[in-house]
């Protein structure tokens, strides 16, 4: 059986809205106010990047035996991080596709017996799905986790270079917390402000906010504008949400000035400063979350690596449920 429109919005997270096009049904995961934010300051890599799927997954039991998947993907990047992953009762069991423009039938083999099956949609790419396909007469119930993680940030939580999109920091932080996932990652982005106040999310239970790598790279000049306001827009509309403020991890160039005129582990204490005021946000310092070493970054120096990522989720789990009144018993 094709799963219908209706039935694929039951199951979505991480996806603002599902649009019926000619050629099958699009998710977007961020508004058109958020997407005109980013035309507005007339950066055409960021606007590119909100049209990416990072984040988005369908999450339902079935009793199917197999799945079936087509789908075009816009191609914006190519690569790693440009194929589906297929998880069953929590199992990576499947990638589908790659580099190629469109997935046409490509098929999944599931275990006997009523399963919860994820389908994580690619980070780097839009995607249009034409069909997605169970076996007649099977159950289909629509999975929800206890709570709701909302996450902004820059390429890193975007889910760069992460070969598989389930493995990104950010999704596997999303199901150690149990909570449904909405990334706001934008790949070369810094604090903004303007992002948290176009937010359509109304009552998340955890705020995660992953930004300062590219402040102190190339933004500086915003950063003690853009830091403070965006911590207080969170703080403000979101007063019973827990609201984390995670420091850079380490980067391979990180022994300069940047262009903030301060070392790139500084950051911890400045953002300290202007979180300070609200007693709802905590900040972590993540510098040694990811070790120091270019085999956990697929770059070598910036971006983790599926390795990198899983060690930056452990350690950033582990820092949420310590101060976190959700996971006390």
């Amino acid at each position: 059986m094709i799963l219908s429109i209706s039935q694929l919005q039951a199951a979505t997270h991480g996806a603002v809205r599902l649009e019926q096009t000619e050629s099958g049904i699009r998710f977007w995961r961020m508004t058109e106010e958020q997407r005109q934010y980013y035309l507005d300051r007339g950066d055409e890599m960021h606007i590119r990047n909100s049209h990416h799927s990072a984040g988005v997954r369908l999450a339902f039991w079935t009793n199917s035996r197999s799945l079936t998947l087509s789908a075009e993907l816009w191609p914006d990047l190519s690569g790693v991080g440009s194929g589906f992953d297929v998880c069953e009762d929590g199992v990576l069991i499947a990638h589908l596709g790659g580099e190629d423009k469109e997935i046409k039938g490509l098929g999944v083999e599931l275990s006997e017996g009523e399963h919860l099956v994820e389908i994580y949609f690619p980070w780097s790419k839009g995607v249009t799905l034409q069909e997605l396909c169970l076996d007649d007469g099977a159950t289909f119930v629509p999975h929800h986790r206890k709570y709701r993680l909302l996450s902004f940030g820059d390429s890193i939580t975007h889910g760069a270079l992460a070969t598989h999109p389930s493995l990104t920091y950010t999704e596997r932080l999303a199901t150690l917390l149990d909570a449904d996932l909405d990334n706001r990652g934008i790949g070369g982005d810094h604090f903004s402000a303007g992002l948290a106040e176009l937010e359509p999310v109304e009552n998340p239970d955890i705020v995660t906010v992953a930004y300062g790598t590219n402040d102190w790279s190339h933004w500086g000049a915003c950063f003690d504008e853009e830091c403070p306001r965006m911590i207080k827009n969170l703080a403000t509309r979101y007063p019973d949400a827990e609201i984390f403020v995670i420091s850079p991890i380490w980067r391979g160039d990180w022994d300069r000035k940047g262009s903030m005129e301060r070392r790139l582990p500084e950051l911890y204490q400045t953002i300290c400063e202007y979180a300070s005021p609200y007693p709802n946000v905590k900040v972590i310092n993540a510098w040694n979350f990811v070790p120091h070493l270019p085999d956990f970054f697929g770059d070598g120096h910036l971006h983790p690596n599926d390795l990198g990522f899983g060690l930056y989720a452990e350690c950033l789990y582990r820092e949420i449920v310590k101060h976190s009144k959700l996971f006390r018993s």
